[in-house]
């Protein structure tokens, strides 16, 4: 649950009959059963597959990102919602200059950021 009081069940459920959808609707929209819908829509301690959720996000029209914080798969920060969002409209030669300049603006912070613990941290991401 975020500090608003919404879950990631609330919010789904919400912009699903916002959109005039049925949990069987979205079910099929994104290739569910939809008790998995129901479990997630009603049960505010579930923590929901990323995949499951990427195809509702899309299906629902609702940042993917957002969701992921509503899951407690990642931490809630809205600037990196909003830059997350701003890159995915952005080619691969703008989001690896947005990337050069912030690793260079912001050198300490970026010094051991680049690693995802499962890979070298000298190799490049492929972003």
């Amino acid at each position: 649950m975020d500090g608003s009081g919404r879950t990631l069940g609330k919010v789904i459920a919400a912009q699903r009959s916002k959109l005039g959808m049925t949990q069987r609707e979205l079910a099929r929209a994104v290739n569910i059963n939809h008790a998995t819908i129901s479990r997630i829509e009603g049960n505010p301690d579930i923590v929901a597959d990323p995949s499951t959720l990427k195809a509702i996000a899309e299906a629902l029209r609702i940042d993917y990102n957002y969701l992921l914080t509503l899951n407690r798969t990642i931490e809630d920060d809205k600037d990196i919602r909003v830059i997350a969002r701003a890159s995915k409209s952005m080619s691969g030669p703008e989001r690896e200059k947005m990337m050069d300049f912030l690793r260079t603006e912001f050198a300490e912070a970026f010094k051991d950021a680049d690693s995802d613990g499962i890979i070298d941290p000298q190799a490049p991401d492929d972003y």
